[in-house]
């Protein structure tokens, strides 16, 4: 059981509200247990639906996408990060997951993508699936459905309960691309083809308006770091923890109802006009 977990299920409610009210301890016990069943049934699904999308050998360049993922967490651990940052590590890229009819049909290969064409989520994909997509749409064409992995993932995230801090951090690492872009001109030379591609549809350079937001958000050097890991987890042959090594972190992460697609709109911190941020709430 996860810390907050303990605490919320002893005393019906969060510690600190709940010494006012003493007398409704023993009656919250038996509706908090059934709510906390519920939401561990609710994580172990969640967790067996991850496990199931990256089980599949998916490339990712010279790498498998798991690979990838494992690589990223493995960076966030090693910089002595908190859980949900690990978390949010190793499930930056799960967009891409979605963004094909089947997971297991996946193969997303750098070296192959030189257009953004390559990057176009399949009719029946299951972002398409989800409603998800709709939120990426923005006027409806095809080009702000493409590549939008980091909204995709980031959407997919909040609509499985998890924190939205690890939401913010998924989103974020392609925000970080855009802002180091418009930060720092030689930035933009050193990214891959298939990075450059993206790019343009990703909403190209941060504008100095969108800069100035991102920098002032609770997480905003957090979400560098993220770009930063997403850059080096490419390393063939890496000898780094497996999946299971992560999964209390991953269930513990899981801490709100399930949602669909449309209903992520009153939770998300990145506040969006299309692909141009236009605001930045507070984590809280």
């Amino acid at each position: 059981m996860c810390i907050r977990d303990s605490i919320n299920a002893e005393y019906g409610g969060p510690f600190w509200t709940s010494m006012a009210s003493v007398s409704r301890i023993a009656g919250n016990r038996a509706m908090n247990a059934s709510s906390h069943s519920i939401l561990s049934a609710t994580r172990r699904s969640v967790w067996e639906e991850i496990v199931a999308m990256y089980d599949d050998d998916s490339s990712y360049g010279k790498l498998t996408q798991l690979d990838h993922a494992l690589q990223a967490a493995d960076l966030a651990v090693r910089h002595g990060s908190e859980q949900e940052v690990v978390v949010a590590a190793l499930l930056h890229d799960i967009g891409w997951k979605l963004s094909r009819c089947e997971p297991t049909k996946l193969d997303f290969d750098e070296d192959k993508m030189e257009t953004p064409d390559c990057c176009e989520p399949d009719d029946g994909s299951l972002a398409e699936k989800l409603g998800i997509l709709a939120l990426c749409a923005g006027d409806g064409s095809e080009e702000q459905q493409r590549a939008q992995h980091d909204v995709i993932g980031a959407t997919f995230l909040r609509m499985r309960g998890f924190s939205e801090r690890v939401a913010h951090l998924v989103e974020g690492h392609v925000l970080a691309k855009r802002y180091l872009c418009f930060k720092e001109p030689e930035y933009y030379d050193k990214l891959s083809p298939a990075s450059k591609a993206t790019l343009a549809f990703q909403g190209s350079n941060m504008s100095a308006a969108e800069a100035e937001l991102f920098e002032g958000g609770d997480m905003f050097e957090m979400c560098k770091l993220m770009r930063t890991w997403d850059e080096q987890a490419k390393v063939p042959g890496a000898n780094v923890p497996g999946m299971d090594t992560y999964k209390d972190w991953v269930l513990c992460s899981i801490v709100g109802p399930q949602l669909s697609a449309e209903e992520t709109l009153g939770t998300t911190s990145f506040v969006r006009e299309g692909n141009v941020i236009v605001g930045v709430k507070s984590l809280g």
